[in-house]
């Protein structure tokens, strides 16, 4: 049976709830020794799906989920039950034959649940193999995202999320624009719009390792919609801000104090939806 999910611009994760909405789902239980993880910093868990296509078509699709559990927002909380609010831990849910997700290590006890959406099935048999890998050869290693090592002289790569309670894990169509003047930067998703100042920007100034200050510069004209657009102004001081089906334009001022409901309109537009007319000149698509 089929089961189309996440749907696209509303769901983050798979539904599954058999046997209306099937899915397959395994508990792979780990345990490593205390300091494994530190003495195989390459370490992971290398889960694999796999199938041979039944149909002539050859257009069979599975996707593959890994949620660590248990988890507050599942119920119950292991995940085997989930309505497309829950985001995976790690997946793989592409076009690929085989999916492949990598766990990092985790000394002690840890508890995952796998599983297999039939995202378009033709009559397969799927297989599933889960398995340490030692080395960084086979599932690419865990660190990657993480900070690289400091090396004095050398600029390193690291990611900074987003705060908890955010919606980072909604970031579709991420959109981001940095201002030169007042070195801010300014980032919208399908929900909030966050202004980011880096922390040596701040007072008292801190290094440029340290998390930045989120603030929530929403505005409730831009809370729902579709194609979030997010254009920055720089002779203006100013970022633009678009969604279809909002009927308007946001131009929000980088600078002004407070937490939230920032934003004047620019221009609404007399019919809905939006997409019947051209964006503003200046104004970019993607």
């Amino acid at each position: 049976m089929i089961n189309p999910t996440p749907i696209p611009e509303i769901d983050v994760g798979p539904e599954c709830d058999n046997p209306s909405q099937p899915c397959d789902d395994f508990a792979l239980t780990t345990v490593l020794p205390a300091g494994y993880a530190a003495a195989h910093p390459s370490a992971a868990i290398k889960v694999t799906l796999s199938w041979t296509p039944a149909g002539k078509s050859g257009k069979a699709d599975y996707d593959l989920y890994v949620f660590k559990n248990p988890r507050n927002d599942c119920n119950p909380t292991d995940c085997t039950v989930t309505n497309g609010r829950q985001a995976a831990d790690f997946q793989s849910a592409s076009s690929a034959n085989p999916e492949i997700a990598s766990i990092p290590v985790t000394d002690g006890t840890q508890k995952y649940t796998i599983v297999v959406v039939p995202y378009t099935p033709t009559g397969e048999t799927v297989n599933v193999v889960a398995e340490l890998i030692s080395g960084s050869g086979a599932a690419g290693s865990p660190t990657f995202g993480m900070a690289d090592p400091a090396v004095p002289g050398q600029p390193r790569y690291q990611n900074f999320y987003a705060p908890p309670g955010s919606a980072k894990s909604r970031s579709g169509e991420f959109n981001i624009g940095f201002n030169p003047k007042s070195g801010r930067i300014m980032t919208i998703n399908d929900g909030p719009i966050w202004r980011l100042t880096p922390p040596e920007l701040l007072t008292p100034k801190q290094p440029e390792c340290c998390e930045a200050l989120w603030e929530d510069k929403s505005n409730a004209t831009l809370n729902f919609g579709l194609d979030p657009i997010l254009w920055t102004d720089q002779k203006k001081d100013q970022w633009i801000a678009h969604r279809t089906q909002t009927r308007a334009l946001m131009a929000l001022d980088s600078e002004k104090p407070g937490p939230s409901a920032r934003g004047r309109t620019i221009r609404r537009s007399p019919c809905y939806p939006l997409t019947r007319h051209p964006a503003p000149m200046g104004l970019p698509r993607h």
